[in-house]
C-alpha cells in the first residue's frame, strides 16, 4: 500500500504514521482467514482474505504481534511462537 501512494507522489515518511500498538498482519493471518472462509462454503461471508479477521482473533487474545514488536530483541522467538499457534489452526481445517 505504500509502494502504490509513493508512486502516486505522496512522501510516506512524513505524511504516515504508525502507532506501536498497530497489530501486523501475517501471512499465517491470510491463510487463516482463507481457510476459514473455505470451511463456510456456500455459507461464506465474502471475506476479502486479506486476515484481518484473524488478526483481530489475535489482538484481542492478547498474542498478536505489533509494530512495537520489531524493535525487541526476541522478536524471532515470538515470531515463530505466533506461526506454531497459525499452523496448528491451519491443520484443524485439514484440506480444503
Amino acid at each position: 500500500e505504500l509502494k502504490a501512494l509513493e508512486e502516486e507522489g505522496v512522501d510516506t515518511a512524513e505524511a504516515i504514521l504508525l502507532s506501536r500498538r498497530a497489530h501486523l498482519i501475517l501471512p499465517t493471518h491470510r491463510a487463516l482467514d482463507a481457510a476459514s472462509e473455505a470451511e463456510k462454503g456456500k455459507s461464506k461471508i465474502g471475506s476479502t482474505l486479506k486476515g484481518i479477521g484473524p488478526t483481530y482473533m489475535d489482538k484481542t487474545g492478547r498474542n498478536g504481534l505489533r509494530v512495537g514488536d520489531l524493535e525487541r530483541g526476541d522478536l524471532r522467538k515470538l515470531y515463530d511462537g505466533l506461526k506454531r499457534k497459525h499452523e496448528r489452526l491451519l491443520g484443524l481445517y485439514g484440506d480444503l
